[in-house]
């Protein structure tokens, strides 16, 4: 699966830059999920939306005005209409999944709650617009995951695959200075001013990714390094036969590499609070305590760690942004 999701990534990223035309790496994606799902589970075709959800830029490529403004049709947005959608109309979910359960109906009312939000003071043309794009970018996923998903381990090593992928792209971009995304996203004539800066810290380029910001690569960053940590110790996971302790700390550096490039004090914390955190869950399941307490421990000692170690850093962001705000107000 990891080999056919690195094809997949390539041939999108490819056509998108040799054709440059963000529409023509649009169809690639369309044309590689046809392909590739025919014959497959559902957990397959769920695995392979997550896998290349980040081949291309996460944001607006190609503006959708068939006379009236849709917005924006971005690479998730692609591949939520070529694979999860059919599975939503044409699958029928398993018997004990049919049913919601109370958490099922309070993410659903959130969705509905940020669509009243994002509603406010605006147009009919507009709200629809939010409504449309919510029930694509939130609803399906969501509805589909839940209901036909059987093979959560494969899902796992997809998103493990797509956040680690990313972050030796960003590792490469602060090494090369030079934001590939970014000028996938200048030849759809699609990229906004603040995108497309170049921003520098410690004389390496910030890296963003296909995440178009610095600051939200770091995040996802994180994430890869969660991942590739649960990967390393195995919680809560079947591995398979191919595991090797050399691929579990190979994701690692690259999940750490992916941080340090973005140049985000708080992904670097962010790292160290989850191998904290990490360790504890680790020693509960040894001792085969609860680790529910242990867990609220090591946040807690954590927290006080990085505002500890990091008290200067964290005072100097905080009077940063306060005077950002004063200036602004």
């Amino acid at each position: 699966k990891l080999k056919q999701y690195v094809i997949i990534s390539v041939v999108i990223v490819a056509v998108s830059v040799l054709t440059r035309s963000i529409l023509l790496g649009y169809m690639a994606t369309a044309y590689c999920c046809y392909h590739f799902t025919r014959g497959t589970d559902a957990s397959s075709r769920i695995a392979l939306f997550f896998g290349v959800a980040f081949s291309l830029s996460m944001f607006e490529g190609f503006a959708l005005n068939p006379g009236v403004n849709l917005g924006g049709l971005s690479h998730p947005r692609m591949l939520s209409l070529c694979i999860l959608l059919p599975m939503y109309f044409s699958l029928k979910p398993e018997p004990g999944m049919k049913k919601f359960h109370a958490i099922d109906k309070a993410v659903l009312l959130f969705f509905a709650w940020s669509v009243m939000l994002d509603s406010r003071d605006a147009n009919i043309t507009s709200i629809a617009r939010t409504v449309l794009w919510t029930f694509f970018d939130y609803v399906i996923p969501y509805i589909v995951v839940r209901r036909f998903t059987a093979n959560y381990g494969l899902i796992f090593t997809a998103i493990t695959f797509a956040l680690l992928s990313q972050a030796l792209v960003g590792a490469s971009e602060a090494i090369l200075k030079w934001h590939v995304h970014t000028d996938i996203e200048r030849m759809a004539n699609f990229s906004s001013q603040l995108n497309a800066m170049y921003k520098f810290r410690y004389g390496l380029l910030r890296a963003q990714a296909s995440y178009l910001n610095p600051l939200i690569f770091a995040l996802f960053a994180n994430m890869s390094f969660l991942c590739a940590v649960i990967f390393y110790m195995k919680i809560g996971l079947k591995v398979p036969s191919t595991y090797s302790k050399l691929m579990a700390w190979a994701a690692i550096a690259f999940s750490i590499l992916g941080t340090l490039s973005s140049g985000s004090r708080a992904g670097i914390a962010g790292s160290i609070l989850i191998v904290i955190i990490m360790l504890a869950v680790r020693w509960a399941i040894n001792r085969k305590s609860d680790p529910k307490k242990l867990l609220i421990t090591a946040f807690l000692a954590g927290m006080v760690m990085v505002f500890t170690l990091g008290g200067d850093i964290i005072r100097e962001n905080f009077d940063y942004r306060a005077r950002l705000f004063d200036i602004g107000v």
